[in-house]
């Protein structure tokens, strides 16, 4: 085993990246590891090719030396060279060392699988790099095979060069136009290696939103069921964004689309409903969205991420009342659309739905509590310290909702129950007590409250919460209430002898026609008072028409001097003469003073009235001479001239008739002040999604361009319509990222409010096949572009090649096209025949 004794390094011999007619040398040594000594004989190979020299002179070695020798290879062709050093120990024994010579080849690698992972279908083109990497000396070749027949995935490029130690990165395009599994094979045949299979696969998923309960059951129907007008309920949803990539979505409320019903009384008969609807087309009618309310209605939910939505349900009366004075059941069916923001369909996929709607359904019922037996109450009258009590029923009429009331508090009346619920049909009996603390004739107006869940109102400085409801009163029921509270006289006993003496003044208000009834107070001094005519004097028809007269007993003027009040006459029982009234002028008014008092007073009376009616007549003659035109057509207002009445295909003609201004002069960035703050402004998703489906502020007229089959280095133009709905300016760029729509010119607008402006979009392609690409069109804020262009510029000469006449001067134009991706500097050069080439840097600013 002599083998084991002997070590050589190398054990094999390798020359790799081998040229021809280049030597290359490597030395080969023999060492003795044994105990003993050993002869060691080293051949060179049997090629021509290889030359070995030995440099060791003694063949025999001893333990721990060794011998070597330098071996050279010159290649002479371009191929593999395979051959063997053989080491002779003490001639018994051979150990053979290959020799393999390499020329120059390539190393191609790469991997079999490209993954795009779950993408959405939001019609953009998306691209993975995939690396394609040489190891070897020489440049190596590859070739793309795809003969699939899906079209929305491309390879570039199709074949190539890879050098020594680089990279070649293969793109791999993937058009996201529908929702579909992609599992594509695609054969790539590698220089000096086996074809390797790149397997491409993705998952196109729609961007749709998935709409719950707080279970997490789906939900379609949201039903909110019989509501008081004036009240409020919440409800609660979950929205669920089941898709890779993070949206930002909306909620829209559909009240025109069919099925839809907004405040009609479902449970009447098909005519009497229509005839309701077309009455309600006549009237002002409320607003859907101050019934529906959607927080948030906006927002951004990030992958497979989710948010609560509170909806509520604040049904409103349009106040219409029925010959029976009470007020309609108002039915309301709607749906809310919840959808994201965004390309939202593909280039074949046009009629993709990424949106989720909801129904939601609602009653809104009038408060029916029914006042028995009137809402007018009559107490008896008392005195102080009693009570008064009558009963009040309170019915509730609706069959579906209870009633909770609370009476209000006012003085001298109380309600027992004072607050209380009744049940739906029910009713409830209420006492109401009028207990006086005071004297005087009551007349006042009692209120029932009808409490209910009410959306809490905030400062307009603060945000508003719609699901703080809070228990309030949102409908009131009006009682009147009368009553009096008298006082209580009491007679003291008379001591006095009735046949003498008369009560002095107890009896004052006694008349004339009245003397028989009460002739036993004084026997001696009426007795026969009303037969006897001795000193009967002749009245006076003239004094007292009209007004009572009373009598005056004997005696009964010892400390008076004048009656009690000035207008009642009083006779004596005999003689019926007018009793004396004297008049103290310190104290009171005179006849003559008192007529003075009320002519002056009636002065100011009519200088009131006065200035009353001649306000009334300036502001009479102010109306009249305000004219809403300036032109005098002769036409005088207010005087008996009636206007024409508006009808609903008038409103529809001016709807359809009221245009946008075409706007002939527009900037491509802002130039004033106005303008900049205006597309400083970012807008809401709400905003970004009616720009999407074209409604209410941003119109894009189309938003799909099929330009059909266009010949090759031949232009296609087609024209888009940009239309500005709000009430500011909008900055619009269209970012044309491909070289074949770098033609259209401008990309830029500045739209002002309420304008349009047309856009042209120009096509040219020196490539052959289809074509398909993916436009954002940015609005609002401003947006810098990043990265390098794709192309080699944006700057075109007018005039390419022109000759100028001794001593002449020739104007040449540069166009800048603005796009996000347009370098603002570029260099041309200026050649001149036999002249000196002078560069030009050109610079947009």
């Amino acid at each position: 085993m002599a083998a084991s004794c002997v070590r050589v390094d190398p054990p094999f011999v390798e020359f790799r990246d081998v040229k021809v007619g280049k030597v290359y040398r490597t030395s080969v040594t023999v060492t003795n590891i044994g105990k003993t000594s050993r002869k060691i004989i080293i051949e060179k190979p049997a090629r021509k090719l290889f030359k070995f020299t030995t440099l060791s002179r003694d063949a025999t070695v001893a333990s721990g030396l060794y011998v070597w020798g330098m071996l050279e290879f010159t290649p002479k062709v371009e191929e593999e060279v395979r051959d063997f050093i053989q080491i002779l120990i003490d001639d018994v024994e051979t150990i053979q060392v290959p020799v393999l010579g390499l020329p120059r080849v390539c190393s191609l690698v790469m991997d079999s699988a490209v993954d795009f992972g779950c993408v959405i279908a939001s019609s953009q083109v998306i691209s993975k790099r995939h690396p394609i990497t040489n190891q070897g000396s020489a440049p190596g070749v590859f070739q793309v095979e795809h003969s699939s027949g899906d079209s929305s995935l491309s390879l570039s490029p199709s074949s190539g060069v890879v050098a020594a130690g680089s990279t070649q990165w293969l793109k791999v395009e993937l058009r996201t136009d529908r929702p579909r599994k992609i599992e594509e094979k695609a054969l790539v045949r590698l220089q000096n290696h086996s074809t390797v299979a790149l397997n491409v696969t993705a998952e196109v998923v729609n961007q749709c939103l998935e709409v719950a309960d707080i279970k997490g059951t789906p939900l379609s129907c949201l039903w909110f069921g019989p509501v008081y007008f004036g009240t409020s309920i919440v409800e609660k949803m979950v929205i669920k964004n089941n898709a890779p990539q993070a949206c930002d979505w909306v909620c829209l409320i559909k009240d025109n689309a069919a099925g839809t019903e907004v405040g009609a009384d479902l449970l009447k008969s098909t005519d009497a409903a229509l005839a309701e609807r077309m009455k309600k087309h006549g009237s002002a009618t409320h607003d859907i969205s101050q019934v529906f309310v959607c927080e948030p209605k906006q927002g951004r939910l990030g992958p497979y991420d989710k948010t609560t939505v509170d909806i509520r349900f604040s049904p409103i009366c349009n106040r219409r009342i029925d010959s029976d004075n009470s007020v309609n059941r108002q039915d309301y069916c709607v749906f809310f659309l919840f959808d994201s923001v965004g390309s939202k369909h593909g280039f074949t996929h046009r009629n993709a739905n990424s949106s989720v709607e909801v129904a939601v359904t609602g009653s809104g019922l009038p408060v029916s509590l029914v006042v028995s037996p009137s809402h007018q109450f009559d107490f008896p009258s008392c005195v102080t310290g009693q009570r008064a009590d009558l009963l009040c029923v309170l019915q509730n009429c609706c069959p579906q909702l209870p009633v909770s009331f609370r009476f209000r508090k006012i003085a001298h009346f109380t309600a027992q129950p004072f607050a209380a619920t009744i049940p739906p049909g029910q009713s409830q009996d209420v006492v109401l007590t009028f207990t006086p603390a005071q004297l005087g004739s009551f007349r006042v107006r009692q209120k029932i409250d009808v409490l209910g869940c009410v959306a809490l109102r905030r400062d307009a400085n603060t945000a508003e919460d719609i699901t703080e409801l809070g228990v309030c009163s949102f409908h009131t029921v009006k009682l009147l209430l009368f009553a009096i509270c008298q006082s209580e006289t009491k007679c003291p006993p008379l001591n006095l002898n009735p046949g003498i003496s008369n009560p002095f003044g107890f009896r004052p208000h006694i008349r004339c026609s009245e003397l028989a009834r009460y002739s036993g107070l004084v026997r001696a001094a009426v007795l026969g008072a009303d037969k006897t005519q001795l000193h009967k004097h002749r009245r006076s028809r003239s004094q007292n028409p009209v007004g009572e007269e009373f009598l005056a007993f004997p005696n009964d003027r010892a400390s008076s001097h004048r009656p009690s009040s000035p207008h009642r006459e009083y006779r004596t029982i005999f003689t019926d003469v007018p009793r004396y009234r004297y008049v103290d002028g310190s104290y009171a008014f005179t006849e003559e003073e008192e007529k003075r008092r009320q002519q002056h007073r009636q002065i100011y009376t009519d200088f009131f009235q006065q200035l009353g009616q001649t306000r009334l007549k300036r502001i009479k003659e102010r109306e009249e001479e305000i004219s809403e035109n300036d032109v005098d057509i002769g036409i005088v207002p207010a005087h008996g001239l009636v206007p024409p009445a508006l009808h609903i295909s008038d409103l529809e003609k001016c709807r359809n008739g009221s245009g946008f201004s075409d706007s002939q002069v527009m900037n491509a960035v802002p130039s004033t002040t106005q303008e900049e703050a205006d597309c400083n402004r970012t807008l809401t998703a709400q905003e970004l999604y009616q720009v999407d489906i074209g409604k209410s502020v941003i119109l894009i007229i189309p938003s799909f361009v099929d330009l059909g089959v266009v010949c090759v280095q031949r232009g296609h133009v087609q024209t888009l319509m940009l239309v500005n709905r709000l009430s500011f300016h909008i900055w619009v760029q269209l970012e044309a990222d491909c070289p074949e729509l770098q033609g259209s010119s401008p990309v830029s607008h500045i739209l002002p409010p309420c304008s349009r402006k047309s856009l042209s979009l120009t096509f040219q392609s020196d490539k052959l096949g289809s074509f398909y690409r993916g436009c954002p069109l940015g609005s609002g804020a401003v947006y810098q572009p990043a990265g390098a262009p794709s192309y080699p510029s944006h700057v075109l000469w007018i005039r390419i090649q022109e000759f100028v006449e001794p001593y002449r001067e020739l104007d040449c134009e540069v166009v800048w096209h603005p796009s996000f991706s347009s370098p603002t500097e570029g260099d041309f050069d200026l050649c001149v025949h036999d002249g000196v080439t002078q560069r030009l840097h050109c610079v947009a600013k």
